[in-house]
């Protein structure tokens, strides 16, 4: 029996609950060492916390002991903290590449977290994927998402996309707070493509031309084929460049201003360094595309010339 933050029922100073888990570590008949909230406790040099897999969990302290990689999604909140000071309500399974079935079904993530490539798995065998890195779970049947999108139903698809953007539920960007109720129907929507470039769009107008909002997001083609389908792409692409510039600072193409859009991609500090190289490259490219369409001149602005020349 456990308190909510995991130290033992009844066992209120470290040394006397330290010294209750190594009876029961050196006992002929407890050999588990998977314990509180199913993580494996690790006395070893006297440090005696638990494996959350992405981090390490002090139950006396009530603490991890590193900081949340995704904290920029919660800025209020101590990157420290667990289950956002609230266990009763919250868990916090692995302290952070998702993975989803053929279906769009979230089944978890792998050890490094809720981050990286999008991951989806079809197979019949339960797997702990928390146990396993990425490379390690391709070798059990777990494909990346590019490898199949052409096979994936636009249901399935939504269903990823909105699943990654709900995480982001919170984020501040640029002093606009994020949450997906603030997108016209509560998620991303598919519509048809309407020419042979566009991948994503916003609709902040109708067509009287009076402004909509929320605003009104779309996934409309495949994007594997310009930049991988990883966590951080996506969010950076629906938040930063649909839902804030579009959507609510209505950048266009109308008003000769898309451009910005792409400046704020790269000026997102909290994304910019996660995303992919080819991401980066189509960001500069886009970037550069509508300066020149925009202004008529062919140098993009002098804080973001030489910024990625790969």
């Amino acid at each position: 029996h456990y308190y909510p933050y995991g130290a033992l029922l009844g066992e209120s100073a470290s040394t006397e609950y330290v010294k209750a888990v190594a009876r029961t570590r050196q006992s002929e008949i407890s050999t588990n060492q998977y314990k509180y909230s199913a993580k494996e406790w690790m006395p070893a040099f006297g440090l005696n916390l638990y494996d959350f897999s992405a981090r390490q969990y002090d139950p006396i302290l009530c603490r991890f002991t590193s900081p949340d990689p995704l904290n920029f999604n919660y800025p209020q909140l101590s990157p420290y903290l667990y289950c956002a000071a609230n266990p009763i309500n919250y868990s916090d399974t692995s302290g952070l590449n998702p993975i989803f079935d053929w279906y769009g079904n979230y089944l978890g993530k792998s050890k490094e977290g809720y981050t990286g490539e999008v991951l989806i798995y079809d197979g019949k065998e339960k797997i702990d994927f928390a146990k396993y890195s990425v490379s390690e779970l391709k070798q059990l049947g777990v494909v990346g998402f590019g490898e199949v999108a052409g096979y994936l139903s636009d249901a399935t698809k939504l269903a990823i996309f909105n699943h990654i953007v709900a995480q982001y539920n919170g984020t501040v960007i640029f002093g606009e707070t994020f949450h997906t109720s603030r997108i016209n129907g509560g998620a991303i929507f598919s519509i048809m493509p309407y020419n042979n470039v566009s991948m994503w769009g916003t609709a902040f107008r109708n067509e009287d031309g009076d402004l909509i909002y929320p605003p009104k997001i779309y996934w409309i083609a495949d994007f594997t084929s310009a930049y991988e389908a990883t966590v951080e792409n996506i969010a950076m692409t629906v938040l930063v460049h649909e839902w804030f510039s579009h959507g609510i600072r209505h950048y266009d193409n109308e008003t000769k201003t898309h451009r910005f859009a792409y400046q704020n991609v790269i000026n997102y500090k909290e994304l910019w360094g996660k995303v992919t190289d080819r991401y980066k490259g189509f960001i500069m490219k886009d970037l550069q595309y509508y300066t020149e369409i925009e202004t008529g001149c062919k140098n993009v602005s002098i804080l973001y010339r030489n910024l990625y020349n790969k």
